[in-house]
């Protein structure tokens, strides 16, 4: 299960990691941001936070044992 949320975690952030790059590089160009990127960047931020959560809670709950 630990090693899904880790992949899980590694997917959300990397997704995250490129819509950073894409959202930063049409600043600089001066465009405007692509529809999608709009639309995809607050699910791969939520999607990555629960991941973490999820993470931080099971390390916690073994450390609790």
């Amino acid at each position: 299960m630990k090693t899904l949320l880790w992949i899980g975690t590694i997917v959300a952030g990397f997704s995250l990691l490129i819509d950073s790059i894409i959202f930063f590089d049409s600043l600089l160009i001066g465009e405007r941001l692509h529809p999608q990127l709009a639309e995809h960047w607050p699910m791969n931020m939520i999607v990555a936070g629960v991941f973490v959560y999820l993470l931080n809670k099971s390390y916690k709950a073994k450390e609790v044992e």
